[in-house]
Protein backbone atom coordinates (compact mmCIF):
# COMPACT_ATOMS: atom_id res chain seq x y z
CA UNK A 1 0.00 0.00 0.00
CA UNK A 2 3.05 2.63 0.35
CA UNK A 3 4.82 1.30 -2.69
CA UNK A 4 1.12 2.23 -4.38
CA UNK A 5 1.12 5.96 -2.65
CA UNK A 6 4.67 6.70 -3.79
CA UNK A 7 4.14 5.72 -7.24
CA UNK A 8 0.52 7.79 -7.00
CA UNK A 9 2.71 10.53 -5.73
CA UNK A 10 5.95 10.84 -7.90
CA UNK A 11 3.16 10.68 -11.17
CA UNK A 12 1.42 13.41 -9.88
CA UNK A 13 5.07 15.42 -9.18
CA UNK A 14 5.94 14.44 -12.82
CA UNK A 15 2.38 15.19 -14.57
CA UNK A 16 2.49 18.77 -12.53
CA UNK A 17 5.95 19.37 -13.69
CA UNK A 18 5.02 18.97 -17.46
CA UNK A 19 2.29 20.78 -17.68
CA UNK A 20 3.11 24.29 -19.00
CA UNK A 21 1.92 27.01 -16.21
CA UNK A 22 -1.43 28.70 -17.09
CA UNK A 23 -2.44 25.97 -19.56
CA UNK A 24 -5.60 25.42 -17.85
CA UNK A 25 -5.95 28.61 -17.22
CA UNK A 26 -5.72 29.81 -20.55
CA UNK A 27 -8.61 27.78 -22.22
CA UNK A 28 -10.79 28.89 -19.32
CA UNK A 29 -10.22 32.47 -19.68
CA UNK A 30 -10.67 32.24 -23.69
CA UNK A 31 -13.97 29.88 -23.41
CA UNK A 32 -15.51 32.74 -20.89
CA UNK A 33 -13.98 35.83 -22.67
CA UNK A 34 -15.52 34.45 -26.17
CA UNK A 35 -18.74 33.57 -24.07
CA UNK A 36 -18.89 36.79 -22.02
CA UNK A 37 -17.93 39.12 -25.88
CA UNK A 38 -20.91 36.45 -27.60
CA UNK A 39 -23.79 37.47 -25.20
CA UNK A 40 -22.89 41.61 -25.32
CA UNK A 41 -23.21 40.76 -29.05
CA UNK A 42 -26.86 39.25 -28.70
CA UNK A 43 -27.25 42.26 -25.74
CA UNK A 44 -26.47 44.92 -28.64
CA UNK A 45 -29.22 42.74 -31.18
CA UNK A 46 -31.67 42.82 -28.40
CA UNK A 47 -31.08 46.22 -27.25
CA UNK A 48 -31.92 46.91 -31.00
CA UNK A 49 -34.85 44.82 -31.13
CA UNK A 50 -36.57 46.39 -28.11
CA UNK A 51 -35.89 50.05 -28.91
CA UNK A 52 -36.24 49.88 -32.33
CA UNK A 53 -32.89 52.35 -32.70
CA UNK A 54 -30.33 50.47 -34.24
CA UNK A 55 -27.39 49.21 -31.56
CA UNK A 56 -23.79 48.19 -32.20
CA UNK A 57 -20.85 46.35 -30.75
CA UNK A 58 -17.85 48.08 -31.75
CA UNK A 59 -14.06 46.48 -30.69
CA UNK A 60 -12.09 49.85 -29.58
CA UNK A 61 -8.78 48.53 -28.84
CA UNK A 62 -6.68 45.31 -28.57
CA UNK A 63 -8.60 43.94 -25.35
CA UNK A 64 -11.55 46.83 -25.64
CA UNK A 65 -14.90 47.23 -26.79
CA UNK A 66 -18.42 48.85 -26.33
CA UNK A 67 -21.86 48.63 -27.29
CA UNK A 68 -23.56 51.45 -27.90
CA UNK A 69 -27.10 53.06 -29.24
CA UNK A 70 -25.43 54.22 -33.13
CA UNK A 71 -28.24 57.64 -33.33
CA UNK A 72 -27.10 59.04 -30.66
CA UNK A 73 -23.55 57.58 -30.06
CA UNK A 74 -24.52 56.73 -26.11
CA UNK A 75 -22.67 54.25 -24.96
CA UNK A 76 -25.36 51.18 -23.57
CA UNK A 77 -26.14 50.78 -19.43
CA UNK A 78 -25.35 47.63 -18.25
CA UNK A 79 -28.29 46.12 -16.77
CA UNK A 80 -25.93 44.01 -14.30
CA UNK A 81 -23.98 45.93 -13.19
CA UNK A 82 -25.39 49.47 -13.84
CA UNK A 83 -22.17 51.01 -15.97
CA UNK A 84 -21.14 51.74 -19.32
CA UNK A 85 -20.57 48.82 -21.43
CA UNK A 86 -17.03 49.60 -22.39
CA UNK A 87 -15.14 46.33 -21.65
CA UNK A 88 -11.54 45.47 -20.78
CA UNK A 89 -11.33 41.67 -21.69
CA UNK A 90 -7.83 42.31 -20.01
CA UNK A 91 -9.65 43.00 -16.35
CA UNK A 92 -11.03 39.61 -16.08
CA UNK A 93 -9.42 37.40 -19.14
CA UNK A 94 -5.80 37.37 -18.37
CA UNK A 95 -4.45 38.11 -22.13
CA UNK A 96 -7.33 37.59 -23.91
CA UNK A 97 -7.08 39.98 -27.03
CA UNK A 98 -8.95 40.05 -30.37
CA UNK A 99 -7.14 39.82 -33.47
CA UNK A 100 -8.04 42.30 -35.42
CA UNK A 101 -9.58 46.33 -33.75
CA UNK A 102 -12.04 46.88 -36.79
CA UNK A 103 -14.53 44.77 -35.93
CA UNK A 104 -17.89 46.55 -35.97
CA UNK A 105 -21.33 45.34 -35.56
CA UNK A 106 -24.90 47.11 -36.11
CA UNK A 107 -28.07 45.54 -35.93
CA UNK A 108 -31.40 47.55 -37.24
CA UNK A 109 -34.89 47.09 -35.21
CA UNK A 110 -35.43 43.62 -36.71
CA UNK A 111 -32.04 42.27 -35.20
CA UNK A 112 -30.11 42.06 -38.96
CA UNK A 113 -27.19 43.05 -39.40
CA UNK A 114 -26.77 45.99 -40.95
CA UNK A 115 -23.01 46.77 -40.30
CA UNK A 116 -20.36 43.95 -39.95
CA UNK A 117 -22.93 41.23 -41.37
CA UNK A 118 -21.37 37.37 -42.11
CA UNK A 119 -18.60 38.87 -39.63
CA UNK A 120 -16.47 36.66 -37.92
CA UNK A 121 -15.07 37.91 -34.75
CA UNK A 122 -11.57 36.13 -33.68
CA UNK A 123 -10.67 36.21 -29.66
CA UNK A 124 -6.93 34.58 -29.36
CA UNK A 125 -5.62 33.86 -25.96
CA UNK A 126 -1.38 32.73 -25.86
CA UNK A 127 -1.76 30.12 -29.18
CA UNK A 128 -5.25 29.12 -28.85
CA UNK A 129 -8.00 31.52 -30.13
CA UNK A 130 -11.88 31.48 -30.39
CA UNK A 131 -14.33 32.60 -33.34
CA UNK A 132 -17.83 33.94 -33.32
CA UNK A 133 -19.99 34.58 -36.33
CA UNK A 134 -22.37 36.57 -37.12
CA UNK A 135 -25.02 35.53 -40.02
CA UNK A 136 -25.38 37.46 -42.78
CA UNK A 137 -29.20 37.12 -43.43
CA UNK A 138 -30.87 36.27 -39.88
CA UNK A 139 -28.16 38.14 -37.36
CA UNK A 140 -27.60 34.94 -35.72
CA UNK A 141 -24.63 34.96 -33.03
CA UNK A 142 -22.60 31.81 -32.40
CA UNK A 143 -19.12 30.31 -31.20
CA UNK A 144 -17.63 28.38 -33.91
Amino acid sequence: MIELTLVILVLSLIAVTAIPDGFWMTSVSLDAATRRVENDIRFAQNMAMTTSDPHGFQVTGNTTYQIYNVNTGVVATSPFTQSPMQVDLDDDFNSTAFNNTTYHIVFDAMGTPTTGAGTIVQINCGTESKQIQISNTSGHVSRL
